[in-house]
């Protein structure tokens, strides 16, 4: 049966965009039915820090602020970021970031990091950990918080991977999303990666 635009609409506005997109609600189900549910896999998270923002006067506010190291772990990747292997290059809501990531087997794995941001309040005193997906729990689009909220900055990514021939090599085959929330004292931010089953 065809789905005009219309009911998209009207399905949009009364269960949410979430529901659309591979929700359990049957405003879902009569949008693309037989059609498989999209599902996700925690794969791994990232850890990067920060010495210095560096602002460049423009229209879009763009700053640059280089890598000054971090760490990945998970179960699909163990490593390090490399210090001053890459930057992010944000421009207002939009991620543009490079890093160079080297692999626990000393594998190097460009990542370009592309994605949207949305400030939720100022600096926080006291940061919360970002905690992986559990099993059945879903990502939020929500991007919102209060004025004490427990992070600053939240981002939503899609991500592209570059790595050699070998075990991780899936990197370049995988279609992977994530999301990251930024932290203060020290400047770093914490990406979580989720391969698309």
């Amino acid at each position: 049966m065809p789905i005009d635009r219309r009911t998209v609409l009207l399905a949009a506005g009364g269960t949410g965009v979430s529901a659309i997109l591979g929700g359990s609600s049957a405003a879902a189900e009569a949008l693309s039915p037989g059609l498989p549910k999209i599902e996700l896999r925690y794969a791994f998270s990232v850890s990067i820090f920060f010495k210095e923002r560096i602002s460049i006067r423009s229209n879009r506010g763009r700053a640059f602020v280089p890598a000054e190291g971090g760490e990945v772990w998970g179960p699909r990747l163990k490593g390090r970021v490399l210090p001053y292997g890459g930057a992010d290059y944000a421009a207002s809501s939009i991620l543009d970031a490079h890093y160079q990531l080297q692999a626990d087997d000393g594998t190097l794995i460009y990542i370009n990091n592309r994605g949207t941001m949305k400030r939720l309040s100022s600096p926080p005193n006291s940061p919360q950990p970002v905690v992986p997906l559990q099993a059945g729990e879903k990502l939020s689009q929500v991007m919102e918080g209060s004025a004490a909220a427990d992070v600053p900055l939240r981002m939503r990514l899609t991500p592209i991977f570059d790595a050699p021939i070998g075990p991780h090599d899936w990197l370049n085959r995988t279609l992977i999303v994530g999301h990251g929330a930024r932290y203060v004292g020290p400047d770093h931010t914490i990406f979580s990666y989720y391969e698309v089953l």
